[in-house]
């Protein structure tokens, strides 16, 4: 349907009016629509019969994505809210929570607590383990290991932003909190590569708030990280971890000429300083 390709809502009236194949002919105008975020021409679609359930094919082994997946990707940062609200409707009529683990991750990341408190309501497991197959190899982790690593600077992550009542909303629906994320070689036979909890993460990243939730919430502050197999940093905890990131911190901030770039999550010293007291 050309008129979905154009974004053309009038257009894809007229179409739908004169009888054309709202599922397309294998390209399925409705996950087109969705790849766009229009939330009318979805809606056009939805209500002149066109499958929801339809999902587009997987990248490399990755699982296939959902309608209401590819309408609410890269859409959490507030900017179309009727596509979320849209999203999170598909996913109570069709009952398929239970395998939208991607999008409660990024419900996590982005500290969207109230997407993430509708998905739970819904069914959706908060200790769902999230594969995936990144440029060093396959890789698993939990979505609290996710609510650690906002993928932007938080200057550019508005209001919606609640990252320690995503901690709390996951942990109290059954999260983990000593859940190890790891990497995996992609040698055949090969052992793990590196593994970190939650608490970890949010030590590693300044994470004050979160990790105050973490430790609340019973995560084991003597549990250390799994080194990479061929590194010579040895295992840490996540005191020994924070420690090292202040350390370090101003040679990694002179990677970019003291100028952070603006999709890149950057801790303060401060930050690393309220994490060391809390954890010492």
């Amino acid at each position: 349907m050309d008129a979905v390709e154009a974004g053309d809502a009038h257009a894809v009236r007229e179409a739908i009016a004169a009888g054309d194949d709202v599922d397309g002919d294998g390209d399925y105008p409705l996950l087109m629509a969705a790849q766009q975020g229009s939330v009318e021409i979805v809606r056009l679609l939805l209500d002149a019969g066109a499958d929801p359930s339809v999902a587009e094919e997987g990248y490399q082994g990755s699982p296939d994505r959902s309608v209401p997946e590819t309408l609410i990707q890269n859409r959490l940062d507030g900017a179309n809210e009727a596509a979320v609200e849209l999203a999170l409707d598909l996913i109570e009529q069709l009952g398929s929570a239970a395998d939208e683990a991607s999008i409660l991750d990024a419900a996590a990341r982005w500290g969207r607590a109230d997407v993430l408190a509708r998905l739970l309501d819904l069914g959706a497991d908060a200790a769902a383990s999230i594969a995936g197959d990144g440029w060093d190899g396959p890789h698993s982790h939990t979505p609290l290991h996710s609510a650690m690593s906002p993928p932007l600077s938080l200057d550019t992550l508005g209001l919606r932003y609640a990252p320690a009542e995503v901690v709390r909303l996951l942990i109290n629906a059954g999260a983990d909190p000593n859940a190890y994320a790891v990497n995996y070689s992609r040698e055949p036979g090969s052992a793990q590569r590196f593994g970190s909890t939650p608490l970890h993460d949010a030590a590693w990243e300044g994470r004050f708030a979160e990790l105050a939730e973490l430790l609340t919430h019973g995560a084991d502050v003597a549990l250390v990280t799994i080194p990479h197999e061929d590194s010579s940093v040895p295992p840490m905890t996540a005191l020994e971890l924070a420690r090292a990131r202040l350390d370090g911190l101003d040679a990694e901030l002179a990677r970019f000429d003291g100028e952070v770039p603006f999709d890149y999550y950057f801790p303060t010293a401060d930050d690393l300083d309220a994490v060391i007291t809390l954890l010492e």
